[in-house]
């Protein structure tokens, strides 16, 4: 039995805790938040043995022997030195810190302490997402030429929807960190290495607030050039109403595939993917993914943290680790410095 603590009780108590439920031999036994008759009300909802009042007690407890950050990005790096000095594994939600520099630090302290260490790039645990690198893998719709990404919500956008670390840099908000990491890692999973990317970062809701002015972006556009040529056309915001979702559009000189999820409420479930061939006729070749839990996020987190016991286990399984999340930080870092010069930006 391996015993799980939380740090977090917003995204972990939607998703890591009841994730981590799932599997087997494993025991959430402890938990750390920012307010304290909050996590002891998840402490009863959920069963947890332990609550903590601050999470280096947690980190360095004999009662935990794993580490699962779900807190917000400006606490990732000093959580993650500290697991690391303890020798923990660590499974850590993205942006797993904020910017190139702090992550580069967090995978040498990983390296150095010689532990298992993951970011949740979710979406490579989606079977839709799966069987549609098969497809590209296996030829299904012949060279790609041109791939085109929307994730257009509107959940913040209310004029009285209220400020949080989404809305400062500093504390780790804007949608490029947090919705575009996981589009970067995607298309690098998909179709190997970006060599250039060209970025536009804007805020296009206005605040009407006393307090310090926001300064993340609620919207994104960027272009990436890849090694082997296939250009991708992404566009984020999360201010826009009425917007589709997420969605996918990879066009092959043989056929086009379309991963197209128009949920708003849940980034999972939604998703169906279809095949237009060389006659435009389209087919469905995956319908709607479906899920009994409240969250589609639990369902692919649960996969992700599977296999992440597994490695910890010494088994060989692959997930999504401290290098990969450098890596979607060096092209965020190339898009911004992009948004700066106003030009094409070699990663």
């Amino acid at each position: 039995m391996l015993n799980v603590g939380i740090i977090g009780t917003g995204f972990g108590a939607k998703v890591h805790i009841p994730a981590f439920k799932k599997i087997k031999n494993i025991k959430v036994n402890g938990i750390w938040g920012k307010d304290l008759s909050e996590t002891k009300r998840l402490q009863d909802k959920f069963d947890i043995p332990n609550v903590f009042e601050n999470w280096r007690n947690l980190v360095m407890s004999p009662k935990i022997d794993i580490i699962s950050i779900a807190t917000p990005p400006f606490l990732h790096k000093d959580i993650i030195l500290a697991a690391a000095e303890n020798k923990k594994p660590i499974i850590c939600e993205k942006p797993f810190t904020l910017n190139a520099t702090q992550a580069n630090t967090a995978l040498k302290a990983a390296e150095k302490a010689k532990i298992i260490h993951a970011v949740d790039f979710e979406f490579r645990y989606i079977s839709h997402f799966q069987e549609l690198k098969k497809l590209i893998h296996n030829g299904k719709i012949g060279t790609i030429k041109y791939c085109k990404i929307s994730w257009i919500t509107g959940g913040r956008a209310r004029e009285n929807f209220p400020l949080n670390w989404m809305n400062y840099q500093k504390l780790g908000g804007g949608v490029l960190l947090n919705y575009g990491s996981h589009i970067i890692d995607y298309l690098g999973w998909l179709f190997g290495d970006i060599k250039y990317v060209s970025g536009n970062l804007k805020i296009l809701k206005k605040q009407n607030v006393s307090s310090k002015t926001p300064d993340a972006e609620d919207y994104c556009e960027f272009l990436s050039i890849f090694k082997s040529g296939i250009l991708a056309e992404t566009v984020i915001s999360n201010v826009l109403f009425g917007g589709e979702g997420h969605n996918i559009e990879i066009y092959g000189n043989r056929g086009t595939l379309k991963l197209i999820n128009n949920n708003l409420f849940d980034p999972i479930k939604g998703f169906r993917l279809i095949l237009i061939n060389e006659n435009n006729i389209s087919k469905t070749l995956i319908n709607e993914f479906k899920s009994k839990n409240t969250d589609g996020r639990i369902d692919a987190f649960s996969k992700l943290a599977t296999d992440f016991i597994r490695r910890v286990k010494k088994q060989k399984n692959e997930v999504p680790t401290f290098i990969d999340g450098l890596r979607v930080h060096k092209i965020m870092r190339a898009i911004q410095k992009s948004q700066k010069l106003k030009k094409w930006v070699t990663v």
